[in-house]
């Protein structure tokens, strides 16, 4: 999965911002203007993106739309979607595409990319699920470089703690397992 973050807002000031903001942040970041000029430079340059931060009123094709649309082109893309015009019709229709977030402007730009860090963290605790794999008992278990263990972050655990806290879950040659 990418690391890059996908900025989709017409509003230039605030487009521009956010990804200053996010750069600033560390993230690696591209805005546009419309949900034509992302998909036109997605299909042209191969981009992909682990987040994606839409608008949802935007000239032509709306969030909604792009959202779907990244859904099928990159399910692994974490959508989170900002309005102004916020209503329960928008954010069910959001939550039926796979919006895994929901921001009502004005934003801060900090909460923002604190919900970009945030997003990444659940990214990097489903990664670590990935790895695990079942076995004959039933049981998952996976084989971890202590590196790797080292690698994953998960909101100020480690690895190895994570997966302990999981039902059913342990970490092969450790000799700790949940039942």
């Amino acid at each position: 999965m990418s690391e890059n973050v996908l900025v989709v807002e017409d509003e230039e000031t605030l487009r521009r911002n956010l990804v200053r903001y996010l750069e600033q942040e560390g993230h690696s970041v591209r805005g546009f203007e419309s949900a034509e000029d992302a998909l036109a430079a997605i299909e042209e340059g191969g981009l992909d993106f682990g987040v994606a931060v839409l608008d949802l009123r935007l000239p032509g094709r709306d969030g909604i739309s792009l959202a779907t649309d990244l859904a099928q082109r990159s399910p692994d893309t974490r959508v989170l979607m900002m309005t102004a015009y916020g209503s329960i019709d928008s954010v069910i229709d959001a939550l039926r595409v796979g919006v895994h977030d929901y921001m009502l402007k004005p934003v801060l730009l900090k909460d923002v990319a604190r919900k970009v860090g945030s997003t990444w963290e659940r990214i990097e605790v489903t990664s670590v699920a990935d790895v695990l794999t079942p076995v004959e008992s039933g049981e998952k278990s996976a084989t971890l470089t202590t590196k790797q263990l080292q690698d994953f972050s998960v909101v100020g655990r480690s690895a190895a703690e994570f997966i302990k806290i999981l039902p059913g879950f342990s970490i092969s040659g450790t000799g700790t397992q949940n039942r």
